[in-house]
């Protein structure tokens, strides 16, 4: 760009010899290029937006670094002014603003002038939150308690190095999260015990949250609920069930019951069995201790019944002479027992039990032999006399013939002879 000159000759047209020179000087027009803010602000989501006014009379170019991808520009060279219209083409999810620029330079000026502009994309607003800050652990080894975590960026975990009774169930996360939190150890030191545990967000301009978590003292417990009768023969049994927070053992002070486990930890159930029937005419007594680090011994007594055996049968059981007649009797007793010696003419609807039965007697054939029958049953049981139950069954007595003067017959039950039964007949 300078100066430019013309020179004008005017001549006579009748005399050629007579002319004047004027000269002509254009002065260079100055080259303008700048523009109406030096530095822009946009959004934090893609497609925000920010203006400037480029004024030049000159050819221009616009040059960004290679790495400033994150924003556009609605042009990018030109001859003369233009609004510039400077896009995001990204949300900003970090923790700081970022930061670029573009340079404008001019095309037809030697040396080029330029104009740089700084480009800022705001930030977007992240947040980190727990939904509690004080938590409490039970005393024992092995709870667990948690927290929730609202977040949209990602966070670490933390506990004071010297903290060796809980453990983490997470360190690092991003997003919303549910942390959790284990005792790994009981706490037996007399008292309630702290700790904070710290999350720290990714961002540094994001506060950090804090959880303090209380491990209770350890106060052990053996409650029973369960401490049934033991039956009185051998191999009976029955149950002792408790609820527990802690290792228990289990001791027992005599030689006629016997337990299936010796130690635990928690909630139990122990089986008792009778390793001899109980003879005597009267319950025995025994102990069984449940011990544990910490507490009194749990002493809980042990009965066994004595065996006894008695039926309600009453001497004779009387039964109908024909099939299908029933009589009953019950069996009480707190031993095991069989029947034996029942008669082939004759089914019972049980033949041997434990504790308490009713039987039924059903007859299998009528008796037609001209007489009672009787046969003796016997019930037996461990530990226990034997019973005999005395069961008679009735009789028909029928002829087989009548007089030519009967002219009609009926027979029905004797009512003076039971087991019996009468003819009535009808003589001319």
């Amino acid at each position: 760009y300078s100066d430019r000159t013309a020179t004008l000759t005017l001549s006579a047209n009748e005399n050629t010899s007579i002319s004047t020179t004027i000269t002509v000087t254009q002065a260079v027009e100055e080259p303008i290029l700048n523009v109406t803010a030096s530095s822009l602000e946009i959004g934090c989501s893609m497609s925000n937006l920010n203006t400037l006014i480029l004024n030049s009379n000159t050819g221009w170019t616009i040059t960004k670094p290679a790495d400033c991808t994150w924003f556009s520009l609605n042009k990018t060279s030109g001859s003369n002014g233009i609004t510039l219209i400077v896009t995001a083409s990204s949300n900003n999810t970090g923790c700081d603003k970022r930061s670029g620029a573009f340079t404008i330079s001019t095309t037809d000026i030697t040396p080029a002038k330029t104009v740089t502009v700084s480009v800022s994309q705001q930030n977007t607003t992240h947040s980190l939150n727990v939904n509690q800050t004080q938590l409490t652990l039970s005393g024992n080894s092995n709870t667990t308690t948690s927290f929730n975590i609202s977040s949209d960026i990602s966070w670490e975990i933390s506990k004071p190095s010297d903290c060796d009774w809980l453990t983490l169930g997470t360190t690092s996360g991003t997003g919303n999260a549910t942390a959790t939190v284990t005792s790994i150890s009981r706490n037996t030191t007399g008292a309630d015990r702290t700790a904070s545990i710290t999350i720290t967000p990714s961002c540094a301009n994001i506060q950090s949250r804090t959880v303090t978590i209380t491990q209770q003292t350890f106060v052990p417990y053996i409650n029973v609920y369960k401490n049934d009768i033991l039956p009185s023969y051998v191999n009976g049994t029955t149950k002792i069930g408790f609820t527990s927070n802690t290792d228990w053992t289990v001791e027992e002070s005599c030689d006629w019951f016997e337990v299936n486990k010796t130690s635990g930890t928690g909630d139990g159930e122990i089986t008792l069995t009778a390793t001899s029937t109980n003879s005597s005419k009267a319950n025995r007594q025994g102990t069984l201790t449940l011990k544990s680090q910490g507490m009194s011994d749990q002493s809980y007594n042990i009965i066994q019944e004595y065996a006894y055996l008695n039926t309600s049968a009453p001497s004779p059981q009387q039964i109908g002479m024909d099939v299908g007649c029933t009589g009953q009797f019950s069996v009480f007793s707190s031993t095991q027992w069989t029947i034996t010696n029942i008669p082939s003419w004759c089914t019972l609807s049980s033949t041997s039990g434990s504790g308490n039965g009713y039987i039924i007697i059903t007859t299998t054939e009528a008796n037609s032999t001209g007489a009672p029958r009787s046969a003796d049953i016997t019930l037996s049981g461990v530990g226990v006399d034997s019973k005999t139950v005395t069961i008679v069954q009735g009789y028909t007595n029928s002829t087989s013939s009548i007089d030519a003067g009967i002219t009609s017959t009926s027979i029905s039950p004797d009512s003076n002879q039971p087991g019996k039964r009468q003819i009535n007949a009808t003589i001319k």
